[in-house]
């Protein structure tokens, strides 16, 4: 808004907006922006060339009625302004006294109605550094409350227990929050702007990766779980949600991705889905070694990568089984093998040597 421009802009429909002003050492307006005309009702003509105190909206002296100060004498010091705005710097003066200076003030719109603002004024400087005016800034309720919305989003993003990732649509690093950043062990600014598959080219998290593709291809929201090997080698389960963000062209701009721990409940799921299975599938003849042999297909792969099954050759014979311990040698049959690289044979036979 340059000094004396009257033009008005067509109101807009967005309700945030900031207020600006300039006025001269005198504080006589001397700019009026389509802001401040939505925010006091005042037009350009109307406000240029009115003195600041008349909007004002105090009890005190010369509030709302004051009339413009009067030029300083030739050298001489400007006449402040009504209170609460900041004593200017005039021409000639000290310009370390022409500081930006903020705080609430009360100003009347013009149907006569109260306004509480927080005022910014910013000293306009000439070549030399001395304060010729100020400009004046105001924000909207509307902006304020955004600002403020914003500033409690960017807290619960950043305070999360959950880790939170964003990426752009070629996923690239945006945003990572503290608990993200932990497991990642590299801050938001390391990783920002940088493609996933460069800043993680951990193997672990190729499912993860193509999982946050097809949520960009489709636009539609996926879940996924990974499993991380921590430093002592321990398999961790991470259950991740991933959903897209649209412009306003209903296109994907944007892919946010949230993760939790969940190691503890998905081990004890699947043990009980393993219990659950065990009894559906162990013991349904009374053929011993049947049942060994259907105990070792329920355990491998799953909980073990080799099972091996041996029985007390004694319960293949024909004699009573005694109570307490075994007599030596004790010799074993192994009745079922299972390897989650393939089968071994269960050779049926007593052991090759006695076993304790």
């Amino acid at each position: 808004m340059g000094a004396g421009s009257c033009d008005e802009a067509q109101e807009p429909q967005a309700p945030a907006y900031t207020a600006t002003a300039t006025a001269d050492a005198r504080w006589v307006l001397t700019g009026w922006s389509e802001g401040a005309r939505r925010m006091l009702g005042y037009s350009c003509a109307e406000a240029v060339g009115r003195p600041a105190a008349e909007l004002l909206a105090g009890d005190g002296p010369g509030a709302g009625t004051a009339a413009a100060a009067p030029a300083p004498a030739s050298g001489g010091t400007p006449a402040p302004p009504p209170p609460p705005l900041p004593v200017p710097a005039g021409p000639g003066r000290d310009p370390a006294e022409a500081l930006p200076w903020s705080g609430p003030v009360a100003l009347r719109h013009r149907d006569g109605h109260r306004l509480e603002l927080d005022l910014c004024a910013y000293p306009l400087l000439d070549g030399g550094g001395c304060s010729q005016g100020w400009l004046l800034t105001a924000e909207s309720q509307g902006l304020r409350q955004r600002k403020q919305d914003r500033e409690i989003l960017e807290r619960t993003f950043d305070q999360s227990p959950f880790s939170m990732w964003i990426y752009d649509a070629d996923l690239r690093f945006w945003r990572v929050n503290e608990a993200a950043a932990r497991l990642m062990e590299a801050g938001e600014d390391e990783v920002r702007g940088r493609p996933f598959e460069t800043a993680v080219p951990d193997p672990s998290y190729v499912g993860f990766r193509e999982r946050m593709r097809q949520v960009v291809r489709t636009g539609e929201p996926a879940r996924h779980i990974s499993f991380l090997k921590e430093g002592s080698g321990q398999e961790r389960a991470w259950a991740s949600s991933i959903w897209a963000a649209r412009d306003e062209s209903d296109r994907v701009c944007a892919v946010t991705a949230w993760g939790l721990d969940m190691s503890e409940e998905y081990w004890a799921r699947r043990r009980l889905v393993l219990l659950n299975e065990a009894s559906r599938s162990i013991g349904l003849t009374l053929d011993m070694v049947r049942t060994t042999e259907e105990l070792a297909e329920v355990v491998v792969p799953r909980f073990a990568d080799h099972v091996r099954v041996e029985l007390l050759e004694s319960l293949f014979g024909n004699g009573e089984l005694r109570d307490g311990p075994a007599a030596d040698p004790v010799r074993l049959r192994r009745t079922a093998q299972r390897s989650a690289g393939g089968d071994g044979p269960a050779d049926g036979r007593a052991g090759a040597d006695g076993r304790p």
